[in-house]
């Protein structure tokens, strides 16, 4: 890095639990093409969630225990990571480096 250069770390808080399936499914279509069929099936619909006598619908995260959720999460903001044009730009699950 250069004198004068910055380096920046972010922890996405709760960031598996804010990320909506519609902009997971776009990434998946866009990206991983021959995933698209399988993950449109799983998470094209809300899912229901229920606690305790409560009921709730569901249209953000992929399904804990899904082997796929980690790249599911990350695909969104790989374009993100890619237009930032720095030398020093990456990121791993929910911790990014955007240079």
């Amino acid at each position: 890095m250069d004198d004068g250069d910055i380096a920046v770390k972010l922890d996405l808080s709760n960031a598996f639990n804010s990320l909506y399936r519609d902009r997971m499914l776009a990434s998946v279509y866009e990206i991983l093409h021959d995933l698209a069929a399988y993950c449109f099936q799983v998470y094209a619909k809300k899912s229901t969630l229920k606690f305790d006598g409560y009921t709730g619908q569901s249209r953000v995260d992929s399904q804990q225990g899904d082997p796929l959720r980690p790249r599911l999460f990350c695909l969104p903001l790989q374009p993100t990571l890619l237009q930032l044009g720095s030398p020093l730009s990456f990121g791993y699950l929910d911790d990014l480096t955007p240079g």
